[in-house]
């Protein structure tokens, strides 16, 4: 009888993710374990259950009715996931430490589920991606366990799984054309970020790949956080046609309320990844694994 669960898990991962890759970087292990899982799974019930093709992975036949008992097995699992959480003896305060936008748009949606199935004395707090890091390390910031962050800081103790995935969009205070020429980018006035910011710096290195150099911009003012500038924006709105560069989340709701608008330039993408980031000395937490993969695979969060 197969027992191994993390097997069968990842399993469900690579299936729904179509890439062993993207589930690499779901799970946090490395793609070569991966294959290694899988390929156990084939010899376990000795015969193909995946097949890699350059478009993803698909199933076959036989892998199709594999996964459907996974997922059978998965739902129970899910059933008495409280009754299983709520009986590990854990009772020290879990700190989540996040960034601003996630703080404020994200975590308050899902906290509320997070405390009641999975453990009541967790807390979160914000800081910038290098803070957050820096207190994931922090021996004196010993319940700081858990860091979502939108850029990552690569230490070698530290595990980072991909999360969710929003977007820089291009903010305008009055409307413009849907899709702006490059050179037209040069006839407005900018905010922004106060240089050296990482998600400043982001944005320059992707607008470089089109050739695009920001220090020709016109920017008559800068802000040390996103709220400032939208809080600039706002007072100033009435009177000029300001653009900026802001998160999706962080104007969600001010761009379907048409306080702001937002256009694209062609052929430049800013999405960005938002990842969580644990010790690698707290992966088998039995706490912290459960925290992880509900924020992982549990929570439903719309960004658009």
């Amino acid at each position: 009888m197969l027992y191994d669960l993390t097997k069968l898990k990842t399993f469900i991962i690579v299936v729904r993710e179509k890439s062993f890759s993207k589930a690499s970087m779901k799970l946090g292990i490395s793609q070569p374990a991966i294959t290694q899982q899988i390929k156990y799974l084939e010899s376990y019930f000795n015969t193909k259950l995946i097949v890699r093709k350059k478009s993803g992975v698909s199933l076959t036949k036989e892998g199709e009715k594999i996964f459907n008992i996974a997922l059978k097995i998965e739902r129970n699992l899910c059933a008495y996931r409280r009754e299983f959480v709520h009986n590990i003896r854990y009772n020290n305060t879990i700190e989540i430490v996040c960034s601003p936008v996630i703080e404020k748009f994200i975590l308050p949606k899902i906290f509320p589920k997070l405390t009641r199935e999975i453990y009541p004395k967790i807390h979160y707090y914000a800081a910038d991606s290098l803070r957050a890091i820096e207190d994931l390390q922090d021996s004196c910031k010993e319940n700081t366990k858990i860091a979502l962050v939108e850029s990552p800081i690569f230490k070698e103790n530290i595990i980072y799984r991909e999360w969710l995935e929003d977007e820089i969009v291009l903010v305008s205070t009055k409307p413009l054309p849907r899709i702006i020429k490059v050179e037209n980018l040069f006839s407005y006035e900018w905010v922004d970020l106060i240089l050296g910011d990482g998600e400043f710096t982001a944005i320059k290195n992707y607008l470089s790949k089109l050739d695009i150099n920001t220090n020709n911009f016109n920017v008559v003012a800068q802000f040390e956080t996103y709220e400032k500038i939208k809080e600039f924006l706002f007072q100033e709105s009435k009177e000029k046609n300001y653009m900026t560069f802001l998160p999706y989340l962080h104007i969600k709701e001010e761009l379907q309320n048409k306080t702001f608008y937002y256009t694209k330039i062609r052929g430049l993408n800013l999405k960005r990844k938002i990842y969580l980031a644990v010790l690698k000395e707290d992966r088998s937490h039995s706490m912290i694994e459960n925290i992880c993969d509900f924020l992982m695979f549990d929570t439903k969060i719309s960004l658009y």
